[in-house]
């Protein structure tokens, strides 16, 4: 299939690099081929040699949609605290205006499609794990595979056209397409290291900054703050990315599963939060905050749902978030339509109070317009959203680096998706660090609020195999 391809990309080839000599700038050849089926997994793992630092992995909640990106045909960064926003669109219009290609945008996310995601908050940096990564990270792959219903599968390639380039670039292109193709047909072991220590980061410190918040939320300075902490583990050899989203995929059914590398790391998680999802002139976002467990049988899980469906505190923290995300969809929608009352969301190992919003998107609003103006929800952040925000920077121990931030993908028409990375963690050789969070509001108890956080790590510790007895 790679070599029957050279003819079409030298023909664009010599297009894009024509044009990159007028403009002196590159220019981009795009192109989608209609493939057999492959398996995702056994793609991304092809890619690891190759593309250590340039992959991504993107399955949606229902299972509809799966997206692998290996390799950058072209990427932009920002480590600016105003503006990443602004920029990643700006660079992005850009780049679709030096596309050459027949068939860009004719279907979902395939062709050229930015895939990415920003950091919680820039104003917070440390040095530390997350050091070495910007405010926004994106890129458009080289090899994408985009794979619709697990029945429509096509492999989108990109590459960069320079003014000096010559029409032999296709050559390199084809060489580098045929043996990702056939390291992505060999299978792989799963594998799960021995795990050697499991270490909590200051939980009596964590508890005490969750007790100020509430003497904060008591003295009516904000309404509610989402205070999240982490945990560090130890295995005895190098941890296989693969292997891990395999697990999370098997394990979290109803849940996004993502990943990216940056550098040498990477950011996975299996999280239930979509922040937006965009098609043509429709949005939908999805309101989930409140907790609970579940039980030891189906009616202990039923019992618990009806019980966090009356709960107070569970509701009033609820409520905050779909008020908050009703008005920002009413700010960019023309119509806008909300869940008359919350359902309960059952995941593996919690529930979730959910409410889902709809709207019509008005025609000059983009997704990363949505994306801006969601993020942080009062289900990440808290309520007031910049009072939320300095509390959590003067009272969490860490920065949250891209934990409960936007991570997604936005096509050439501007469809896509954009989650919260929840349920997530850091992988880095042989260790890895998870995040959990909880929302805290006057009627907190912060013992309680721990024990939440510790449900919270449980998708992320299973998958790592660091769940305790």
């Amino acid at each position: 299939m790679a070599v029957a391809q050279p003819v079409l990309f030298a023909a664009k080839a010599l297009e894009a690099i024509h044009m990159a000599k007028q403009k002196n700038e590159p220019f981009f050849v795009s192109e989608i081929l209609k493939i057999d089926a492959i398996n995702p997994f056994l793609f991304y793992h092809a890619g690891q040699a190759l593309y250590q630092n340039e992959r991504f992995f993107w399955k949606n909640a229902d299972d509809t949609l799966q997206l692998v990106g290996l390799g950058s045909a072209f990427s932009i960064l920002s480590n600016e605290d105003h503006g990443r926003f602004a920029h990643v669109e700006e660079e992005w219009t850009k780049f679709k205006g030096r596309v050459v290609s027949d068939n860009k945008g004719k279907i979902e996310g395939a062709g050229p499609v930015l895939l990415g995601g920003f950091s919680f908050d820039p104003k917070k940096r440390e040095a530390g794990i997350w050091s070495s990564f910007p405010n926004a990270q994106f890129f458009v792959p080289k090899f994408l595979l985009t794979i619709h219903n697990h029945k429509d599968v096509y492999l989108s390639v990109t590459f960069a056209c320079k003014p000096y380039d010559e029409e032999s670039i296709v050559k390199g292109v084809n060489q580098e397409l045929e043996m990702l193709l056939s390291d992505a047909r060999k299978s792989f072991e799963n594998t799960r290291p021995l795990l050697v220590s499991k270490e909590e980061i200051a939980p009596d410190q964590w508890k005490a900054s969750v007790s100020s918040a509430i003497d904060a939320l008591k003295n009516k300075e904000l309404e509610k703050v989402v205070l999240a902490r982490k945990i560090k583990l130890t295995f005895e050899q190098e941890l296989d990315v693969t292997s891990i989203l395999q697990t999370l995929d098997q394990e979290q059914k109803d849940s996004f599963v993502f990943s990216f590398d940056w550098q040498g790391a990477s950011f996975l998680g299996a999280t239930p939060e979509r922040l937006v999802r965009k098609k043509g002139d429709l949005a939908q976002s999805t309101c989930l905050a409140g907790s609970i467990g579940v039980g030891q049988s189906d009616d202990e899980t039923a019992e618990l749902g009806k019980w966090l469906l009356k709960d107070e505190k569970n509701t009033v923290e609820h409520n905050y978030v779909v008020q908050q995300i009703t008005k920002t969809f009413e700010n960019l929608c023309l119509e806008v339509q909300v869940d008359e009352k919350p359902k309960v969301l059952k995941m593996r190992d919690i529930q979730h109070l959910y409410t889902g919003i709809r709207g019509k998107v008005l025609h000059h609003v983009s997704l990363l317009d949505f994306v801006e103006s969601l993020h942080p929800t009062p289900a990440l952040g808290g309520t007031p959203r910049n009072k939320a925000l300095q509390v959590i920077r003067d009272l969490e121990q860490m920065d949250r680096g891209f934990y409960a931030a936007p991570i997604g993908w936005c096509d050439f028409e501007d469809n896509g998706e954009f989650v919260v990375g929840l349920r997530s963690g850091l992988i880095q050789d042989h260790k890895a660090t998870l995040f959990a969070g909880c929302g805290v509001v006057e009627n907190s108890v912060p013992e309680k609020e721990y024990e939440e956080t510790r449900i919270k790590f449980r998708p992320m510790l299973s998958a790592l195999g660091g769940m305790e007895n």
